[in-house]
């Protein structure tokens, strides 16, 4: 019972996401602890009091709806949303009018591992559908994935198929349209690891292949003046960020070269292209020009996984948020011209961080490869060798254990 009661002390503690600016409002979600699934918030300033803009939690009486994949207009004007039942991989795309909560009538279903992708007028967006199941929507075998274009206000059935591949029944396929509404990308894929990338101008008929599939992946982070920017392990085993020029696609360059720690992520937000790493299994952040000239590593508050640094081109300040071992996700603001990051939340919790530290060791194993490692404990304990310890280690499929925050462990540092 003691264990019982201090672990759920633990675990009740408010749990917010990084806001992102959408037109007028921050949106953020936020947890009160034990709640089934967070709450969607919004607020017109950091300073003002939130209000709900979207509860899951009443999308059914028995809270088996969830609320999945979100999506804003460029203006912030309508957001899609999809729900799936059930455990479902299912989802349904419905549509917000922002400003009012109303939802409209649009309806969008037979929706499988796809959002809403808006065009950037905001007047319609793309998803991936299959045709309706002729039995059992829950056995019926899911064949020949299509992208269809959807314009606001009109029925599905009058919905553009944009793409799809009658040969290939099993492939995997999103569109994408460039922000400047030049050229029109489809990503296609087999499965969990290699892609494909086909591309046409908006007004032309058909798609070519950009980037052959699969033995590499590829994903697109931005596209800028007839310029695509793409990750991928395509002669760079760790990732790396190159160019691709849309009128030329022979001519390509590197943007972000290979380093000898995995690149993890690219985003594109501010005017600038911010890189993720992983670097013995701890994250690391650098500021780059477009060009892929160095303007700095971020600095971070400690060691920890680190997610967001997402926004738009015209944003000035971001946000993203870090867990460590001893501490769950903590959020921070980051001024895009100065590198400068500021503490904009830190949970409530009922035990002090500052009790715990973590430590980062390595050894090496029997073929002689440096493995990191972390230990962490309460502040004061010998590191003797005669401590209980728990022990957790994995290896495989790509899979790192990285910083992550578990009350479960903060009950047995406690205890020493």
């Amino acid at each position: 019972n003691a264990i019982k009661e201090r672990l759920t002390e633990l675990w009740n503690f408010p749990k917010e996401g990084a806001p992102t600016k959408k037109g007028d409002w921050y949106y953020f979600s936020k947890n009160d602890g034990l709640q089934n699934q967070s709450v969607i918030y919004r607020r017109r300033s950091l300073e003002d009091a939130p209000e709900i803009f979207i509860d899951p939690n009443t999308l059914s009486e028995d809270g088996t709806v969830a609320l999945g994949d979100m999506s804003f207009t460029k203006d912030g004007k309508y957001c899609a949303y999809t729900t799936s039942a059930s455990g479902s991989d299912w989802v349904e795309i419905h549509v917000l009018d922002s400003e009012s909560k109303q939802l409209l009538k649009d309806k969008i279903s037979w929706v499988k591992f796809s959002g809403a992708i808006w065009a950037p007028d905001g007047k319609g967006f793309y998803y991936s559908a299959y045709d309706a199941p002729k039995s059992n929507a829950y056995s019926s075998k899911n064949e020949f994935q299509k992208v269809y274009y959807h314009r606001l206000g009109t029925e599905q059935s009058a919905d553009q198929l944009i793409y799809h591949d009658p040969k290939h029944p099993l492939r995997y396929f999103h569109g994408w349209q460039s922000d400047d509404s030049r050229w029109i990308f489809i990503s296609g894929s087999e499965g969990t690891s290699g892609s494909e990338i086909l591309y046409k101008r908006a007004n032309e008929k058909n798609f070519r292949v950009l980037l052959k599939g699969f033995d590499y992946d590829y994903g697109i982070v931005e596209c800028e003046d007839d310029k695509l920017y793409v990750m991928t392990n395509e002669g760079a085993e760790n990732y790396h960020l190159i160019a691709i020029d849309l009128k030329n696609p022979s001519q390509r360059e590197v943007v972000i070269a290979e380093k000898e720690c995995l690149l993890e992520g690219v985003g594109s937000a501010g005017g600038y292209l911010t890189a993720i790493y992983l670097e013995d299994a701890q994250n690391k952040v650098y500021q780059y020009e477009l060009d892929g000239s160095l303007i700095r590593e971020v600095a971070l508050p400690g060691i920890g996984t680190v997610s967001g640094f997402g926004g738009e081109k015209e944003d000035t300040e971001l946000y993203y948020s870090i867990t460590t071992f001893t501490s769950p996700t903590t959020i921070y603001s980051f001024d895009v011209k100065s590198g400068e990051s500021k503490l904009y939340l830190r949970p409530e919790v009922a035990f002090n961080p500052e009790d715990f530290t973590t430590e980062q060791i390595f050894f090496e194993s029997k073929d002689g490869t440096r493995v990191p490692m972390f230990v962490s404990y309460k502040k004061g304990l010998k590191l003797n060798g005669k401590n209980p310890c728990y022990l957790y280690g994995y290896g495989g499929f790509q899979i790192n254990l990285t910083p992550s925050f578990n009350p479960t462990s903060i009950m047995f540092m406690e205890q020493g």
